[in-house]
């Protein structure tokens, strides 16, 4: 499969949405392989706003809605095939409006998110996707002032009503690190929660409090978890 896969991307006149569709189908078998990564479904996730949330609807079922109701109301995929979307989502690191030439467009980035929002209000899955926002934007490139983060993100990741957004920052800084090799001395959390208070300032000093606040709650979790063996 995989050598069949290398061939096709390798094949200059290949259609790239017959590509996405063949992604689609052996999505499963994707994910089992590290060499095999499902390039287009996660550019169409950052590029096609109905994709993504097709993705979320697949994956998760609306708030307040039973499993049962949701049997009868979505279209459904095997366990397989919901497992490796699932999978798909949470190893997903290309935030929309990052162009070709690795340039961000935030105005593309705040059409895909209104777009987003609006369908994710309609369906019932406004929290589980914005939470998924909120982990993407962790890869938002610098702003051209020489802020850590593109400032027109920073300002949305603020606003009072994108608490989940925000949550979502901060369970991917902390699922990020992957698995670590355990250090008692807790030096290596320490030094990731000096590292985002000091973003959490930088945020300060462009009155951007409540995300400010958000990443001292990261800074809270490391340093807990460094001081794990005091208490």
């Amino acid at each position: 499969m995989l050598a069949f896969l290398s061939i096709l991307y390798s094949d200059k006149e290949m259609d790239e949405e017959t590509l996405f569709e063949i992604e689609w189908k052996y999505l499963p078998l994707l994910n089992e392989y590290y060499d095999a990564k499902p390039e287009l479904l996660e550019r169409r996730l950052s590029t096609d706003p109905d994709f993504f949330i097709k993705v979320v609807r697949l994956v998760y079922r609306p708030k307040d809605q039973t499993e049962e109701e949701h049997g009868y109301s979505e279209e459904r995929v095997d366990d397989s095939k919901s497992r490796a979307l699932w999978n798909l989502l949470n190893t997903w690191k290309i935030v929309p409006g990052i162009t070709d030439d690795g340039s961000f467009n935030v105005g593309t980035f705040k059409e895909w998110l209104e777009k987003v929002s609006n369908e994710a209000r309609e369906s019932g899955h406004s929290e589980v996707a914005m939470l998924y926002v909120g982990r993407i934007l962790l890869y938002t490139p610098p702003d051209s002032s020489g802020l850590w983060i593109n400032l027109d993100v920073a300002e949305i990741l603020d606003k009072p009503e994108n608490e989940q957004i925000r949550q979502g920052y901060v369970l991917e800084i902390l699922d990020s690190e992957g698995v670590r090799e355990y250090d008692p001395s807790g030096k290596y959390e320490r030094e990731r929660a000096e590292f985002w208070r000091n973003r959490a300032k930088e945020l300060k000093e462009h009155g951007l409090l409540l995300f400010a606040e958000a990443l001292e709650d990261a800074a809270r979790r490391y340093e807990l978890e460094g001081n794990m063996d005091d208490l």
